[in-house]
């Protein structure tokens, strides 16, 4: 193959058909229904006119130092938040706790606090696997695939983050 077929063989594989890449990709989006259990806790409430507040408060938490502050200002203007808060909380360990390719997914992708995997961890088998510092270094690594077909079964067998909050 000359220089110019390369190239244009390069060309065809873009930073988004990379096997990591496509992989967190397809992760965000199986595994929406996690990140979208506060939205979830308001609708079930009936608290739909609450919702573009609660996602402003969402996105300045993710911001750093800023937003701290802006965080404070949310909760003193809408106290309502601290309490869905909790009760996502609540939800998003018990959809971790019933999936444990989710809470893989969430550690490999440095969603779960790295430092304790093994207190960080709620789902049993995962528990077991943290038990050795080997196997963990593994589950957090490019050698360990998760696959889209994993993702899509592990979420088709959970409850979703509507069920959940119907059980609270």
């Amino acid at each position: 193959m000359d220089n110019y077929q390369y190239v244009l063989s390069r060309q065809k594989v873009s930073y988004e058909n990379m096997p990591l890449e496509n992989e967190l990709r397809e992760g965000t989006k199986a595994f929406k229904p996690y990140f979208t259990v506060g939205e979830a806790i308001l609708t079930r409430l009936g608290r739909t006119s609450d919702l573009q507040v609660w996602k402003a408060y969402k996105k300045a938490r993710a911001m750093k130092e800023r937003g701290v502050i802006i965080q404070r200002d949310f909760l003193v203007e809408a106290p309502w938040i601290a309490d869905v808060e909790k009760a996502e909380s609540k939800v998003r360990k018990a959809m971790r706790e019933r999936n444990g390719t989710l809470e893989r997914w969430l550690y490999k992708w440095g969603y779960i606090d790295p430092t304790f995997p093994a207190e960080s961890f709620v789902n049993p088998e995962n528990r077991l696997i943290a038990s050795s510092p080997e196997a963990i270094e593994a589950m957090g690594s490019a050698a360990y695939p998760i696959s889209e077909e994993e993702m899509k079964e592990s979420i088709s067998t959970s409850l979703t983050p509507t069920e959940i909050v119907g059980r609270l």
